[in-house]
């Protein structure tokens, strides 16, 4: 009678584990939701089992075992949100930053945590469950997000990508309202900022040449000096 216990209990951890591919399109590694230690490989809706080394435990990121509690033990951090978004819950905020949340509906199928993070100015709001604009949100001990390039989404991904800080404006340390585009004095770029963040960036336009002026903070005509 216990050998067919065990053997039940075997078939229901089987049939949970082929159902993490279940869907799946090409290839992709995706962690045990119950144990640290296991991963699989999806070849479309085909799983391969594997099992971590003792003391480490897997980062499906990598796809490589990590040493257990090490800063790249990402899995410990994952079974905790997984475990706290079976009650229900749509999405779950995140200590890391107030602009992401754990996306736990698309989790609980797929057994990884799903991060999410919100457009840019937005953060998320605990109490509501959404992305809503940052005066309305309270982050609390969570760390909250001013600039565009603190936000993953303009982030550089590829070897080759321009840095976000050559790309994308700021206004830190500027007042409320229209400002030169730092990186970009004497031509006509220029942002709107509200509370640190950027509301808006533009380009002077016009008939005649413009450039934006910082001490006027506007749109003025200038001739440009041929040499």
């Amino acid at each position: 009678m216990e050998n067919l216990i065990v053997l039940v209990m075997g078939a229901i951890v089987l049939t949970e584990a082929r159902q993490i591919c279940d869907g799946n399109v090409g290839v992709q590694w995706r962690g045990d939701p119950k144990d640290c230690s296991v991963f699989y490989m999806c070849v479309g809706d085909v799983m391969s089992q594997f099992r971590c080394s003792k003391g480490t435990v897997v980062d499906v990121y990598s796809k490589r075992c990590v040493k257990e509690g090490s800063a790249q033990d990402r899995c410990t951090y994952v079974t905790q949100n997984i475990s706290t978004c079976q009650g229900g819950q749509t999405n779950l905020g995140v200590m890391s930053s107030c602009a992401k949340y754990i996306d736990c509906i698309t989790s609980r199928r797929t057994g990884i945590v799903t991060e999410r993070e919100c457009l840019y100015p937005q953060l998320y709001d605990q109490v509501s469950g959404e992305c809503r604009q940052p005066e309305t949100v309270i982050c609390g001990d969570r760390p909250e997000p001013k600039e565009p390039c603190d936000y993953d989404a303009n982030k550089c991904k590829t070897a080759h990508c321009i840095p976000c800080r050559l790309r994308m404006p700021s206004c830190q340390g500027y007042p409320d309202g229209p400002n030169v585009w730092s990186g970009r004095e004497r031509s006509p770029y220029y942002v709107v900022c509200k509370n640190d963040r950027v509301i808006f960036q533009n380009k002077c336009s016009g008939g005649k040449p413009q450039r934006f002026d910082p001490v006027l903070k506007k749109c003025v005509e200038y001739t440009p000096i041929i040499v």
